[in-house]
């Protein structure tokens, strides 16, 4: 065939390709009523989309189609018009697309029709467009008239303070400990044992987002091993029974926690350089168990699952109460983590954090005076069942009862024991130290709201008025995802294979069920 025909065809295939999905689209929309939906075809100047269009400006359906899609997303009663509660909406699925209700319904009829609705998305665009080009202009300007001002041979930039001296802690290795890669069998395989677990010593059928955070991980357990090999389970640890302590200390800055918990053993000899609890003096004997805030039960919780329950090789997973796995991302654990955490997933790094980016950066980062160079999160962390796995969070958990270089430069020995981030400070100091960051690998922070299974409460949710902002994310997730050929699932689902809503309420009921509660 000549290259001359050649180019004909596909020339004459994508246009028909184009027309195919144009039309499809037609159809759909016509599936749910087209009354006050315009026509699927982009108006031209005379109002319709023809074939030569087609062939000129193909960007224009892709552009259409999009809108189409955002309105139907945003279209939650099918009625095809926007009220003011469904353009609201918008704002918590990121779709920022109408600028004012009122100014963007011409006919003052209440609500949006799909030319309203393009309309206004045009407007805010064309706005938002001539903004950023005055904005430009405006600091292309003040950059100028600041060259122009400046002293020559003098740098403007604010200057930082040095970072603080740092040491490891002081019951670590001296050297780093040799690393035990797992052999090919554990390593590649893909139907390892994935442990999701969250650590609270509420009920998990308490107030707030809990229970759709365990209902949303019981969902990712169950549906996972439907397409994959992989073998999940979700536990939710309740740390009541650590938990129990109400003569808590006042510390820090007049801090009084209604309830602590169970720290570690007070034990000079096991871990040098203890000193107890700051805020105790003599209350604290040797060999007698300090009081810790609530969130350091996260590493006892990881200690638990590595000598209770997971064998080696097994992966764990660590969620903070507001994370979630999420079962509409369409990935599995291999998928996600596979060819991103190699290191991770052989065994010669068996931990895996992520960093922070976050406030936490400015207090403690050596860029700003801090003492540390890695600014970990503790609200997800993944570890793999081996003997430096569960060495390193052993020392983690001892690591209560020492002063760290953030606590120095505070100047308040201990501090963490109740302050705020509690054992994500000892993380950052861990992960920054060269014998502790040995066991450590990252978990890369772009696209992870689209290419990772989980939802984090600062990514996926964004709002720190967690509920009920959590709570309608879940539904959405766990009403969209369901899979109604399941026979656990098929009694709560509807005629269009999705969860009734009437039937929300007990379908989350029937995951908590399901949902294995282990007393800590």
């Amino acid at each position: 065939m000549s290259r001359g025909r050649g180019r004909m065809y596909s020339g004459i295939l994508a246009v028909a390709g184009a027309v195919l999905l144009v039309v499809g689209y037609q159809m759909q929309a016509a599936g749910r009523g087209t009354a006050a939906i315009d026509s699927i075809f982009l108006p031209d100047i005379n109002g319709k989309l023809n074939l030569d269009d087609l062939k000129t400006d193909s960007s224009r359906v892709e552009e259409h189609l999009g809108y189409r899609r955002m309105f139907l997303k945003l279209d939650a009663d099918n009625d095809n018009f926007l009220n003011r509660t469904e353009v609201e909406n918008s704002a918590r699925i990121n779709f920022k697309v109408v600028k004012s209700f009122d100014d963007a319904d011409k006919n003052k009829d209440g609500k949006l029709s799909m030319t309203e609705f393009r309309d206004a998305i045009h407007a805010s665009t064309t706005e938002n467009s001539d903004a950023k080009e005055d904005e430009k202009k405006l600091e292309k300007e003040k950059s100028i008239k600041k060259e122009e001002t400046k002293p020559m041979g003098k740098r403007t930039k604010k200057k930082r303070p040095p970072p603080y001296p740092t040491y490891p802690p002081p019951h670590s290795p001296k050297s780093v400990p040799p690393a035990t890669p797992f052999p090919p069998s554990i390593s590649e395989s893909r139907s390892r044992h994935h442990y999701i677990f969250t650590v609270d010593n509420r009920d998990v059928r308490g107030k707030g987002y809990r229970p759709f955070v365990a209902a949303a991980n019981q969902m990712w357990a169950m549906l996972t091993p439907l397409k994959s090999a992989e073998k999940h389970e979700y536990i939710y640890l309740r740390s009541n029974l650590s938990c129990h302590i109400t003569d808590c200390p006042t510390f820090p800055n007049g801090q009084r926690n209604k309830v602590c918990c169970e720290g570690p053993v007070y034990n000079k000899t096991l871990v040098p350089g203890a000193i107890g609890s700051a805020w105790g003096g003599d209350k604290i004997k040797e060999g007698e168990i300090i009081p810790v805030h609530p969130s350091w039960m996260d590493l006892k919780g990881i200690l638990y699952m590595l000598d209770n329950v997971m064998e080696y090789g097994d992966i764990g997973v660590y969620l903070d109460s507001d994370a979630h796995f999420d079962f509409n991302k369409n990935k599995t654990f291999f998928e996600s983590y596979g060819n991103m955490l190699p290191e991770f997933m052989n065994g010669t790094r068996p931990v895996a954090v992520v960093r922070d980016r976050s406030h936490w950066t400015a207090v403690c980062h050596a860029d700003f005076g801090g003492p540390y160079t890695i600014d970990a999160n503790s609200g997800i962390i993944m570890f793999t069942k081996n003997e430096n796995a569960r060495a390193f969070f052993e020392r983690m958990w001892q690591s209560a009862l020492v002063i760290s270089p953030q606590e120095k430069r505070k100047e308040n020995p201990l501090h963490y024991q109740f302050g705020w981030p509690h054992e994500q400070e000892r993380l950052s100091w861990f992960a920054s130290t060269k014998v502790e960051n040995a066991s450590v690998t990252y978990i890369q922070r772009m696209g992870w709201m689209f290419e990772l299974p989980w939802c984090f409460q600062a990514i996926c949710h964004r709002n720190f008025d967690k509920m009920p902002y959590i709570g309608d994310y879940v539904k959405e997730s766990l009403s969209n995802s369901a899979n109604c050929s399941v026979p656990e699932i098929k009694p709560y689902c509807n005629s269009s294979n999705k969860i009734g809503p009437e039937k929300y309420n007990d379908f989350v009921e029937s995951l908590l069920d399901k949902v294995k509660v282990v007393p800590m």
